[in-house]
């Protein structure tokens, strides 16, 4: 199964793969401590070969392979760690303002990315979960003590605080792209979650002004995920039981969703490792750890017709039109391409291109469509390969540590590399390449040239934000146990490289765009955010709105 692990952000030489021979892959002497936790990690090529990287982000040594390990492979050599996923969120800043739950005071504080102004505003008991609507004003939060939503739009400076009930224990809010919709439901995998609340009720929560109204509907077996369509007026929802459709323009209280199963056999098939859905809600498309074929669903009529691969995939996306369906297919080496829907079923029909002798297992599109990157972060691999999807074409590029993830900007240009560290300090006993691997860092790579810049740093790459012009980008650089509490700023036309010191330790950051300004947020009992200007580099901060109070320094 792919793991995936979620950030807040607004999201050379080729070693060979690495292998692992049967007295490693059960837990050879090497020294670690006995098969337990060894190593902090983020994905399997963080970790001594043979080892991958548990839910719990440290190295382990498993005593048997794990239930998704690649099922065709033919011995213990052949064995590779899953791919990890990273799921880049949105942070909670809207046009002008960054909004903040105050849990204790049962308040959100609005800040004003300009003047640095605080204001309190009343909201629900415990406000916890919040979300804001992407370029406006306007934010949306659980609150947990009072099993409500409260719905907070700033105009001109004047809030607006419309609360309504939900069902209990809700604990997820998924808000539509657009903002016409949000849908919130309870996961039990919430580390916040001392409750159980109801497995299948879902509220539907319509944001439009003046007529804002929640409706509870009951949807399928544990709900994990919703798609809106690109015209917001159907939701999917991803459930154990299948998808979940809810037609937003029908939907009343009492509403039973009519749920569309994935699984041909959910007895012997279980859950699927991921599914993906088409932006006109026409088709899903899912995978299965072991199953050398993508599945494809016919949301109006039901039907499942699997479409067979030259291997397990390892990753599936769509292209935003969903005209193109993309496969990495790891134990082959190869990326596989389905036209959707004419080519569905057909194997015949599918394009396939080789990567050899680099292994794919994970894919990211470009924001055009027109490319893919494709790579893999369960060895320590150090390159990454471009692939045109009109053409076939691919280009290599050769970069200086292995990949954990890959983020594109905005527009399309670059490449923002996040790269593993391999186990160990670094020793100046090491030789150059070992100094390398063991740390921190991050590359830029220009797809048009293929120009990698290798930026080593003092502490794990953390979350980061583009701002919408693509001119910079800015990744946290923090370090508790070092009082290391920096935020790298990037031109992302010099490709240069800066830092900016921030007085908390931070873990948050985002784009506040109606101020050209870059938002970070810290830890720091009594609140602070400080404001980057992205045209002068100048640094503001805001401290104590947590205790309803201002302190601009």
């Amino acid at each position: 199964m792919k793991t995936k692990f979620t950030w807040v952000v607004s999201v050379l030489g080729l070693v060979p793969m690495l292998g692992c021979g049967a007295d490693d892959y059960y837990g050879g002497d090497d020294g670690w401590d006995d098969g337990g936790t060894t190593w902090e990690c983020y994905s399997a090529n963080d970790c001594e070969p043979g080892q991958y990287c548990n839910e719990f982000h440290y190295c382990v040594w498993p005593d048997t392979p794990p239930a998704d390990a690649d099922a065709d492979a033919d011995t213990d050599d052949d064995w590779l760690p899953p791919e990890v996923e990273y799921e880049f969120g949105t942070p909670a800043s809207g046009f002008r303002y960054v909004y903040v739950a105050l849990q204790n005071l049962d308040t959100v504080a609005r800040v004003d990315s300009e003047s640095l102004d605080v204001v309190t505003v009343p909201v629900g008991d415990r406000p916890d979960q919040l979300v804001t609507v992407q370029g406006q004003d306007v934010a949306v939060l659980l609150n947990r003590g009072s099993d409500s939503v409260s719905i907070l739009r700033t105009v001109d400076g004047e809030d607006e605080v419309v609360t309504l009930s939900t069902p209990p224990l809700m604990n997820r809010l998924v808000v539509s792209p657009g903002g016409s919709t949000a849908l919130a439901y309870f996961e039990l995998d919430d580390p916040r979650a001392d409750e159980v609340g109801s497995f299948q009720d879902m509220a539907v929560i319509d944001l439009t002004e003046g007529d804002e109204r929640v409706v509870h509907v009951s949807v399928g077996f544990r709900p994990r995920d919703v798609v809106f369509t690109a015209d917001e007026r159907v939701a999917l929802v991803i459930t154990e039981d299948g998808i979940s459709i809810i037609d937003l323009r029908e939907a009343d209280e009492g509403f039973v969703a009519r749920t569309v199963p994935v699984s041909l056999d959910p007895l012997t098939e279980g859950d699927p490792a991921e599914v993906v859905i088409s932006s006109d809600g026409s088709h899903a498309f899912a995978r299965w750890d072991g199953l050398a074929a993508v599945r494809a669903v016919d949301l109006e009529a039901g039907s499942l017709v699997d479409t067979p691969l030259p291997g397990v995939p390892t990753d599936i996306d769509l292209t935003s039109d969903g005209a193109l369906l993309i496969a990495a297919v790891r134990d082959t080496s190869q990326v596989a391409i389905m036209d959707v829907p004419d080519g569905i079923g057909d194997v015949d029909a599918l394009r396939i291109i080789d990567c050899a002798p680099l292994v794919v297992g994970s894919a990211v599109l470009t924001p055009d469509d027109g490319q893919i990157i494709a790579f893999t972060n369960a060895t320590t691999q150090e390159a990454v390969v471009l692939i045109d999807l009109e053409t076939g074409e691919t280009r290599i590029a050769l970069l200086r540590k292995g990949v954990r993830a890959v983020a594109m900007s905005p527009d399309g240009r670059t490449a923002l590399v996040l790269h593993n560290r391999t186990p160990g300090e670094p020793s100046p006993t090491d030789d150059f390449e070992e100094q390398v691997d063991k740390r921190p860092g991050f590359s830029l790579l220009e797809l048009d040239t293929l120009f990698v810049k290798l930026q080593l740093t003092e502490a794990e790459p953390g979350p980061f934000t583009f701002f919408p012009d693509s001119t910079s980008a800015y990744v946290i650089v923090a370090d508790r146990s070092e009082s290391l509490m920096q935020v790298a700023h990037i031109d992302l036309e010099s490709f240069l490289v800066g830092t900016i010191d921030v007085g908390s330790p931070p873990v948050e950051i985002g784009n506040v765009p109606g101020t050209d300004r870059v938002y970070v947020s810290q830890d720091h009992p009594m609140g602070r955010l400080s404001f980057i200007d992205v045209r002068s580099g100048e640094s503001r901060t805001v401290t104590g709105f947590e205790l309803n109070s201002q302190i601009v320094e």
